[in-house]
């Protein structure tokens, strides 16, 4: 009973508290793939898996933006077990950039159908530079994207800190 049925819901119970404290976190789905390939046939497994994706698109739906959100959500001790969505936020400051792709229309009409592709391939290219540049790819919509990138400044008066080079990592990516 132990290992069937408490230890998996340990698991469980050990991956939501880390989702609360980390909402961001990556390291999540390698800790469900080092499960015992014994278990893959069980419900709790199942369920742990389920867990950590449901994990992943609320990172991916959420961003950011939301961890804070979703780490009060989760966080069992602070909450009285429902969600609340529209909680106050708070106040910070970016600076946000917008790449459009020139003659997107006429790229279009000559690729049809692998269009998606060459689309998908910007995307990476530009998510990859954006996020080496401590931004993040914010929106993308057709041929259109929106990057942000955070200005970290403890004095909210303050658009830039010294230290903080957000604003030259922006212009350079």
């Amino acid at each position: 009973v132990r290992n069937l049925v408490i230890v998996p819901i340990e698991r469980m119970v050990e991956l939501v508290h880390e989702i609360s404290e980390n909402p961001l976190g990556n390291n999540l789905s390698s800790k469900i793939d080092d499960i015992n390939q014994n278990d893959d046939g069980f419900e709790t497994t199942l369920l742990l898996r389920t867990i950590s994706k449901i994990a992943g698109l609320m990172r991916v739906g959420f961003g950011e933006a939301g961890a804070d959100i979703i780490g009060k959500n989760l966080n069992m001790a602070d909450g009285d077990g429902t969600i609340n969505l529209l909680g106050n936020g708070r106040k910070i400051q970016s600076i946000f950039g917008f790449c459009d792709v020139r003659q997107f229309t006429d790229t279009t009409e000559c690729l049809q159908e692998e269009v998606m592709l060459f689309v998908n391939r910007i995307a990476h290219i530009l998510h990859s530079i954006v996020v080496q540049c401590d931004g993040a790819a914010n929106k993308n919509i057709g041929d259109a994207f929106l990057l942000t990138w955070k200005v970290k400044s403890n004095d909210p008066d303050c658009s830039f800190s010294e230290e903080d080079f957000a604003g030259d990592k922006a212009l350079y990516s």
